[in-house]
């Protein structure tokens, strides 16, 4: 530094000034420092380029200093939300449902007023919000070797508005648990009763408690790692990590938009549609269950090292597995609704919501089970440990059949096929006579058990 930049020769008070100026060019007196010195010009070489080179040097130290608390606050927030909304649905249902009350005709109106608002506005507010950060993250897609340049500011807004519209979904999805009376399908409150809020509550409490908090956490966990790209100078050392956390954050944000979009139209489709949609997706899910024991039991019998009998007995297990899982996926695909089905269905004008919710949950129960089976079982076979407790297992079994008669009895009570143009038999005596043959092949099946 020169003598005059410096101060030297000066005054011993604006030397001290010029001396803390330069020593620590981030503090915000610093400013007013050098506003100070150009108005009183003490040091006749101290001249306006090398005051504004000061001070362009005083404004990036600001920047980055407010960059860093800008990042820290995001970083903060991101933490906050996703242990906020961890579990925050499910304990907001948990404590309506504690409460003792007397239900109103007032209830009755503010869950419909409650259903309404969902679908207008609460819920594609939360569409826009995820992709306001999208935008604000700059998310969007990059060029090779070109960084995204988040704007914290905006993400700290955007994030702020998410969590004021999850707070208020939180706040009055509860009170879809209000019953309403009995009233005719073709009723407009029919919308309103319990299977079609049950299933929404379920589905938002999905919803906020997955792919959403999921964004929040990956999120956090690509600005940490924006971070610590812009704090080095080898950023070369980020060009994988940086785009696979975009990636993934991209991935969890789509997932959650098109779940936000999937509940919004269950609300304009059939009680029906709504079942036959799930029963499809279980068909989907024991299609690859049983591609994945497939895969398994011929890579195993097709190694040229013998078997150990732990394995060779886990596999005759799966091969049983095979059987069932396809037996329970043919009944699934009867009642479901396809491109290709020849076959359509209506439902039975008096099924009310309790019927529909067996339906539905008897299905949702064995996914739940047969997924958490199959962990178990591949677990065991990876690691060559015995499946021990049988009695457990032919508990579950017991269990699971349960489930399948109680789903059978009411798709045989309410579940009445069309007939159809060219086939003038009874449509309704054949699916009968065709539920009870699949039930008597269930029964041979799970006794094997």
């Amino acid at each position: 530094m020169s003598p005059a930049a410096s101060g030297r020769g000066a005054p011993p008070a604006v030397r001290g000034r010029v001396q803390s100026l330069t020593a620590s060019p981030s503090a915000d007196q610093n400013i007013r420092m050098l506003g100070w010195m150009i108005a009183n010009p003490v040091i006749p070489s101290f001249s306006f380029g090398q005051a504004a080179r000061l001070i362009t040097k005083v404004f990036i130290g600001q920047m980055a200093d407010s960059e860093r608390s800008l990042s820290a606050s995001v970083i903060r927030m991101l933490v906050q939300l996703g242990s906020k909304y961890r579990a925050a649905a499910d304990h907001a249902v948990y404590e309506w449902e504690d409460e003792e009350r007397e239900l109103t005709e007032i209830d009755q109106n503010k869950k419909m007023e409650v259903f309404d608002k969902l679908h207008s506005s609460l819920l594609p507010a939360i569409s826009h919000h995820l992709s306001c950060l999208v935008t604000s993250l700059d998310l969007v897609e990059h060029a090779p070797r070109k960084f995204p340049s988040p704007k914290l500011g905006l993400t700290l807004e955007t994030l702020s508005s998410l969590e004021r519209t999850l707070d208020q979904i939180i706040v009055d999805f509860a009170i879809l648990k209000t019953p309403l009376p009995t009233v005719p399908h073709d009723h407009p409150q029919d919308r309103y009763k319990c299977f079609r809020s049950d299933r929404l509550i379920a589905n938002i409490t999905d919803l906020i408690q997955g792919p959403i908090h999921s964004t929040l956490l990956d999120s956090n966990y690509f600005i940490r790692l924006w971070e610590l790209s812009t704090n080095d100078p080898d950023r070369a050392a980020f060009q994988i990590s940086i785009p696979q956390a975009v990636q993934t954050v991209l991935e969890e944000i789509t997932e959650s938009t098109q779940l936000v979009n999937k509940i919004l139209r269950f609300s304009q489709i059939s009680d029906l549609d709504i079942l036959q949609e799930w029963w499809q997706e279980n068909v989907d899910s024991l299609d690859g269950t049983i591609q994945a024991l497939t895969h398994i039991t011929h890579s195993a019998l097709g190694q040229q090292r013998p078997l150990s009998a732990i394995r060779t007995n886990l596999l005759k297990e799966f091969q049983t597995d095979i059987t069932f899982l396809k037996l329970l996926r043919t009944l699934y695909d009867k009642v479901s609704k396809s491109a290709t089905k020849k076959l359509a269905y209506r439902l039975d004008p008096q099924t009310d919501s309790k019927a529909l919710s067996i339906m539905y949950l008897d299905a949702d129960w064995m996914n739940g089970s047969l997924s958490l089976r199959m962990s178990f079982m591949f677990d065991l076979f990876k690691n060559d440990e015995p499946h021990g407790d049988i009695d457990r297992r032919q508990m579950d079994m017991s269990q699971m059949s349960r489930h399948v008669d109680s789903m059978l009895l009411h798709i045989a009570l309410y579940l009445t096929p069309l007939p159809t143009a060219i086939d003038h038999t009874s449509p309704e005596s054949d699916f009968k006579a065709w539920l009870i043959m699949w039930q008597v092949l269930w029964h041979t099946v799970i006794t094997r058990y």
